[in-house]
């Protein structure tokens, strides 16, 4: 395991951003299924009792840029067994007033974060309500479209694949969606709900030119219904890449192979997942189990697996070994990799992830 020294910390704090961030969704694939949410709960098949333009169809309103805020109340995410990866925002058009359509939106920004703010109580200084781990999400123009079926309420097929998937743990407060529509556009009315008692209440700017003040000039008890795709945040397990070496060189050359012979019979690179107080590695299921860099998307299984107390602390560790030249045919590593990753599964069906640092010998 690569120790934590001035020469590696930068690294761990990346690695930890990515284990954060979501990259390692291209690796998960597969693995662990989406699944969906919508708030306020009680408008998952009944319409809202409004309809709203804001954040993005304020073109029709003259408006041609808006700062908006929306919370979500954690309550309505009860149903959550525990932290989440959102990973879309979807919409739907408002049953009296929406339309079909399609349309790009030349410049949103969305962000999310988790609030210290209770619905109906959002501040009107913008930078108040955000939470510490403020994270944006999406950039850049944004197409949107509605076929505009169903017979009441209408579809949700309004969708906002986010760039960054965005971890939200529902214990530590409230979800707060800060759109920063800088371009204006026509998309058609959403649908919406307005009461004092629901789960949404939202803030914004009103005026034309808006998106830059800080400060709001317009808050309700309203809010967009949305639905949110989400995926259950993985539990962080502790990995050892070569167990015993504190650089964890690999050798890229290694991973050649005889004419004949299969590709473990090339170089082999160990790797462990460790029992800790918080996992049992035992309870890994091996033939779920991916390992490549997170930021190059290939990945590679285990050619086989041992249980050993690696780490000599008495408890049994699972032992994993890895063809060099399955890692690099699979694109899973390069002469660049700095970090490996792993994903996979327990026995139970839950998401795993972990990692650590290497160093690459072309």
């Amino acid at each position: 395991m690569l120790k934590n020294n001035d020469g590696t910390a930068g690294l761990r704090a990346l690695a930890t951003t990515i284990l954060a961030g979501g990259l390692l969704l291209s690796l998960t694939a597969g693995l662990q299924a989406s699944d969906q949410i919508v708030v306020p709960n009680a408008l998952e098949t009944v319409e809202g009792n409004g309809n709203n333009g804001f954040p993005f169809n304020i073109a029709n309103f003259g408006r041609n840029s808006q700062r908006y805020q929306q919370i979500y109340d954690a309550g309505d995410f009860a149903a959550l067994s525990g932290p989440v990866l959102i990973t879309e925002l979807i919409f739907r058009p408002d049953i009296g007033t929406g339309r079909r359509f399609s349309s790009t939106l030349p410049d949103i920004q969305i962000n999310l974060s988790t609030t210290t703010f209770a619905v109906d109580q959002l501040s009107t200084t913008f930078a108040d309500n955000v939470g510490t781990d403020d994270t944006i999400v999406f950039d850049g123009a944004l197409s949107l479209s509605s076929a505009d079926t169903g017979a009441g309420p209408r579809d949700f097929d309004i969708v906002i694949v986010l760039d960054t998937p965005f971890l939200y743990n529902p214990a530590a407060g409230n979800l707060l969606l800060d759109v920063r529509n800088y371009g204006g556009g026509f998309t058609t009315q959403f649908d919406a709900h307005f009461a004092s008692s629901d789960p949404t209440s939202r803030t914004s700017t009103n005026v034309t030119g808006g998106v830059n003040s800080t400060t709001a000039d317009f808050a309700d008890s309203g809010g967009l219904v949305t639905k949110f795709t989400y995926v259950p945040a993985a539990i962080e397990v502790l990995v050892d890449i070569k167990p015993g070496s504190d650089k964890n060189p690999v050798n890229l050359k290694s991973n050649s192979k005889s004419k004949g012979k299969s590709a473990a019979a090339g170089g082999v690179l160990p790797v462990a997942i460790l029992t800790t107080d918080d996992y049992d590695a035992l309870l890994t299921d091996e033939t779920t189990v991916l390992f490549g860099d997170p930021e190059l998307g290939g990945a590679a299984a285990p050619i086989r697996s041992t249980v050993e107390d690696v780490d000599d602390d008495g408890d049994d560790d699972l032992l994993l070994h890895f063809s060099i030249r399955e890692l690099v045919d699979s694109g899973a590593i390069d002469g660049d990799s700095l970090i490996l990753a792993l994903t996979g599964l327990t026995l139970d069906g839950l998401l795993i992830e972990g990692f650590d640092l290497v160093t690459v010998k072309p």
